[in-house]
């Protein structure tokens, strides 16, 4: 029994991500090289019975946008990723970015065979976030828009492309503990500054889509 991914690839363009990774390449460079090689482990070309795997593209910084809906076809898939870079801006809006699984997961657009997936990557802690009006705490916010996802039985993987040094500069600083309450669980959330590991966890999630029996929880 094959299952299949609606995956909304979520995908940090903060301004943050010219910076360089430790091993000396720009982060967003990484970042959608690794996503590039990702979808290109999926399983895109329809079986006998039309079914594949579906991809849609998501940015956030302040604001969060859908860059590419769901599809099968690997060429705007590839195209959009190409896109994210024009819409870089400041502030790091993760509550947005849960969000905006409305517009990625499109119920028109999935699959009934598919399972609903988010993969979010950041490379900083949440910046512009509201607080939570009955914690103050703008990582509930965040917690919370999470939650409503899982809810909704969306499998979430999150990704943070930074360390967790408190001694290091706060634009490289990721908050681990959030980002393992946002997956569906602490073995979903990732944690890693090098581009050559980055590249490591997307295949490794990959493995999830394409090496049978595809395990869902």
């Amino acid at each position: 029994d094959e299952h299949l991914g609606d995956i909304a690839l979520v995908v940090d363009m903060s301004t943050s991500m010219d910076r360089l990774t430790p091993d000396g390449i720009a982060k967003k460079q990484a970042v959608l090289e690794a996503a590039r090689t990702f979808v290109g482990r999926l399983d895109l070309t329809p079986n006998e019975l039309s079914q594949s795997d579906q991809v849609a593209v998501v940015g956030f910084n302040d604001r969060a946008w859908l860059e590419q809906a769901l599809t099968a076809d690997g060429q705007p898939i590839a195209a959009a990723l190409d896109r994210l870079v024009a819409g870089q801006a400041s502030g790091t809006r993760l509550d947005l970015a849960f969000m905006a699984r409305h517009a990625a997961l499109d119920p028109s657009l999935c699959r009934p065979a598919n399972k609903p997936v988010i993969i979010l990557l950041t490379d900083g802690v949440p910046n512009g976030v509201p607080a939570d009006p009955a914690t103050g705490r703008s990582d509930d916010t965040v917690v919370a828009a999470a939650g409503r996802a899982k809810g909704q039985g969306v499998t979430v993987y999150t990704i943070g492309f930074g360390t967790t040094d408190e001694s290091a500069d706060p634009a490289d600083r990721v908050n681990a503990e959030l980002l393992a309450r946002c997956a569906t669980d602490a073995g979903k959330a990732y944690i890693d500054p090098r581009a050559d590991r980055l590249l490591e966890i997307y295949s490794q999630i990959a493995d999830v889509f394409t090496c049978p029996p595809r395990n869902w929880p």
